[in-house]
């Protein structure tokens, strides 16, 4: 499930959307790791900052703006 609203704020400024691709991309990469590997913790993780990274791309200011995408971990 993707969180609609920060989508559409992302929209509303269509500019921004190849540089949150991006980032969106890098933190599903991150996701994919731990996954393969069987980190369920490391990919709770990485689940989480994903959406961060959403919210943020939306125009949210999170805790997590600043936060790494890549969570500490076996994987990655």
């Amino acid at each position: 499930m993707v969180a609609r609203n920060p989508v559409r704020r992302l929209l509303r400024t269509p500019e921004q959307v190849p540089a949150a691709v991006d980032r969106l991309r890098d933190a599903l990469d991150v996701q994919r790791g731990y996954s393969e590997a069987g980190d369920i913790d490391a990919f709770a993780e990485a689940d989480e900052l994903f959406y961060r990274t959403l919210v943020a791309a939306g125009g949210n200011i999170c805790r997590s703006a600043s936060t790494p995408v890549r969570p500490t971990g076996s994987a990655g």
